[in-house]
């Protein structure tokens, strides 16, 4: 599988050992964990529409794109948290 198609069943599964695992295994750091999906759709974004925190600090973490958008609403990560009414904690 690839890299995309790899993290993002993970998030879907939650899956929070293979999503860290990916990660330590991605030779190309950020630029990995930003791909998106054709909706525009990253594992950031999927994993805050899921509302997993744990997810979520792992990808930040990792220093992905905070600021990127989807290609449906045009809302970024943390719109999709607030939208979904998901309440994080500071972090």
């Amino acid at each position: 599988m690839s890299f995309k198609l790899d993290i993002m069943e993970a998030i879907k599964r939650e899956d929070y050992s293979r999503v860290k695992e990916i990660l330590l295994e991605d030779d190309d750091d950020q630029e990995n964990s930003n791909l998106a999906d054709t909706d525009g759709c990253t594992p950031l974004i999927l994993a805050s529409i899921l509302g997993n925190l744990e997810i979520c600090q792992l990808l930040i973490n990792k220093k992905v794109d905070l600021n990127r958008k989807d290609k449906i609403k045009g809302w970024t990560a943390l719109m999709q948290a607030c939208f979904f009414r998901y309440k994080f904690k500071k972090f």
